[in-house]
């Protein structure tokens, strides 16, 4: 399987869908890991890379990629990421991308999900994640990650600067957050992922 993970910040990948990422690396996928932002506006542009860089390292995807849009500038820009997105879809080939969910109270959130839906509209498969400003998201998929969350928590405490900004680097919240969508998944699992459909070809 070759995935693509669309992310508009860094830490958003890696909080909706790293435990996800690193079982299907385990099986043998290829991920490609794409961030939309440089996250300046929400921090140090310098220190945010560096952050995402350390997180690559315990990932470690297949391929990476970066725009380098400055984060909270991508209204009116709607068309140049498509074009973007759509280049890397076309390089990579994907068979299935995974991006953040388009009711969320983040517009950059909302507006690289509607790039991804259009450039990945000829990938049989998309998978919606969630993140802490997701909202009325109602899971299609469940994904086993007991045995990732640890790397997973460690994935995530790899961006401190955002832990006054959006509380989750010290892995608490992702930590509940995974657990119950174990419990919800009804099939005992501790920790989970979720996910929810927009189209997925049998």
């Amino acid at each position: 399987m070759r995935i693509l993970a669309i992310g508009a910040h860094p830490d958003d990948i890696e909080e909706g869908c790293s435990g996800y990422l690193i079982k299907k690396l385990a099986d043998g996928s290829k991920i490609a890991h794409l961030l939309i932002t440089d996250g300046s506006k929400r921090g140090n542009k310098t220190i945010r890379i560096k952050e995402q860089t350390e997180a690559l390292k315990i990932l470690k995807p297949t391929d990476s990629f970066r725009l380098d849009i400055q984060d909270c500038h991508t209204d009116g820009i709607i068309q140049e990421l498509i074009t973007k997105i759509e280049s890397i879809v076309e390089e990579w080939k994907p068979n299935m991308i995974l991006t953040h969910f388009p009711h969320d109270t983040h517009h950059d959130h909302r507006i690289v999900s509607q790039a991804s839906l259009e450039a990945g509209r000829y990938v049989p498969t998309i998978l919606f994640y969630e993140s802490a400003s997701t909202r009325d998201f109602d899971p299609t998929h469940y994904c086993d990650i007991t045995n990732m969350i640890d790397d997973k928590i460690r994935i995530i405490k790899c961006f401190e600067s955002q832990l006054d900004v959006i509380g989750i680097s010290d892995g608490k919240a992702v930590r509940t957050l995974s657990e119950y969508r174990g419990y919800q998944s009804k099939l005992r699992f501790k920790f989970a992922e979720a996910f929810k459909a927009y189209r997925d070809v049998l």
